[in-house]
């Protein structure tokens, strides 16, 4: 494409241009990973900060034509510079969008929920590819292709433009993409004019009212999935979420099936004993069995567990469980079947809570995991740009019994593990896959299952 070309496929959106010629050979969202021929769609805000940012930016990047809503950018008598009116947008961005990464003719399947997501969309992806479909996904462990292979992108759901070339790249060779999608995503229109062939919807409870403000605002987001799905076409819902399906009573839904009619074994993996994972299994597995019109069915063993999910360590009698439970419905959910599942051992959580996040969640996070354990570590989570001593008041606020405060979460686990039960149950929560531990804007290399596999290798 050359701008010649742009400019005429813009021309209705355009308040502001002062190109010269110029051949441009991509798409992009990000300063530093722009190009001299690259389109560059930077969404400016209109503070003074947000532009001086922006300015410092470009002194290390270059680009081939800059888009942007924000007509303040003209004092800078910037080259190559397009403005658009900002109810265009993403409009604009799709026409060029379709140009340079023609969206493949692939299936499409959007995953919600607030817990579940990640799991339900691994379980899908894999099932896909043990029928003999090519399936890749997008979410929060990555982008992963039908081989295994994943690209990071540290978001659940990447922006539109992310989006659409991992679409069109991966397009090429596979015949599904399965993709979580985020409440955020959803109300910013990360997904814009992306249609599914099939959608499903994991679970609801509290979580993101920082953004959402209300629970009712966090579940009509949600529901603007919706909008994406194609005409007749219903929405999966595990038939164990009973306040869910209430919620959704008056939209068309289908309910799952039970796991025992959809798989092989009689006798199930720990990891699909307790009710949360079956509810994971099933609804990726009734997305399957709509797509392509199969009710084979599978052989869990064939199924890898995604990393940080329910993830578990056998150590001197002491069994580890890494999970990135992080709301305090996750943290029921996975106490709960803990107790379930090992009635007869002690339970130890380690737990956090993230900072800028919903604070609200934090004392309701305590109080669930004082109802499932003996011993209770609060302990650091991704502060952001918060205090870790004032996140782990927060928490401790729903502990009315006895709970330990240790900030540095390598110590914490490590003195879980040495004050814990020989039998014990050792629950550490909220990190799950994550490398790191981010303090205001750096993320720290750090992983919970290096810590485990420290104390593992000190006991042999």
């Amino acid at each position: 494409m050359n701008d010649k070309y742009l400019l005429k496929i813009l021309a209705p959106f355009i308040i502001h241009q002062n190109l010269k010629t110029k051949d441009l050979t991509d798409v992009t969202w990000k300063a530093e990973d722009s190009s001299s021929s690259s389109v560059l769609f930077y969404n400016l805000r209109d503070t003074i900060d947000e532009k001086n940012e922006f300015l410092k930016r470009l002194e290390k990047n270059k680009y081939g034509v800059l888009i942007t809503v924000n007509d303040d950018i003209l004092s800078e008598n910037l080259d190559n510079l397009i403005v658009l009116e900002k109810s265009n947008w993403l409009k604009a961005q799709k026409i060029v969008l379709d140009h340079f990464y023609p969206m493949p003719k692939i299936k499409l399947v959007g995953i919600t929920g607030t817990n579940g997501k990640t799991t339900t969309t691994d379980l899908a992806r894999q099932i896909s590819n043990l029928w003999g479909h090519r399936a890749f996904s997008i979410g929060t462990l990555g982008v992963i292709d039908a081989e295994g292979n994943a690209t990071e992108t540290n978001l659940t759901t990447p922006p539109y433009i992310w989006i659409r070339k991992f679409l069109y790249e991966l397009g090429k060779n596979h015949e599904v993409g399965i993709m979580e999608i985020s409440s955020h995503a959803l109300v910013q229109k990360r997904v814009y004019e992306l249609t599914f062939d099939e959608i499903a919807w994991t679970s609801f409870s509290q979580d993101h009212l920082d953004y959402h403000k209300t629970l009712p605002e966090y579940f009509a987001a949600k529901e603007l999935i919706y909008e994406h799905v194609k005409p007749s076409h219903k929405m999966w819902v595990p038939h164990r979420e009973t306040e869910l399906l209430k919620k959704l009573s008056k939209r068309p839904v289908s309910e799952t099936a039970d796991i025992t009619s959809m798989v092989t074994n009689s006798k199930l993996p720990i990891f699909f004993q307790n009710d949360f994972n079956k509810n994971n299994f099933e609804l990726a597995y009734s997305i399957n069995k709509s797509l392509w019109n199969s009710d084979k069915k599978v052989d869990l063993t064939k199924l890898i567990p995604p990393a940080g999910r329910y993830s578990a360590f056998e150590s001197a009698n002491q069994l580890f469980i890494i999970d990135f439970a992080h709301t305090p419905d996750a943290l029921e959910n996975i106490c709960s079947a803990i107790r379930k599942d090992f009635s007869e051992k002690p339970l130890t959580v380690v737990f956090g809570c993230g900072g800028n996040r919903d604070r609200t969640k934090r004392p309701l996070m305590g109080k669930v995991v004082e109802k499932y354990a003996e011993k209770i570590i609060i302990t650091n989570d991704n502060p952001r740009f918060e205090t870790p001593e004032v996140i782990a008041a927060d928490a401790r606020k729903g502990v009315q019994g006895d709970c330990e405060i240790i900030l540095d979460r390598k110590k914490a686990i490590k003195h879980a593990a040495e004050k814990s039960s020989k039998n014990a149950i050792i629950l550490i929560a909220g990190k799950g896959h994550e490398e790191y531990i981010q303090i205001e804007d750096i993320k720290h290399p750090y992983s919970d299952y290096q810590v485990v596999q420290e104390i593992i290798e000190s006991r042999k």
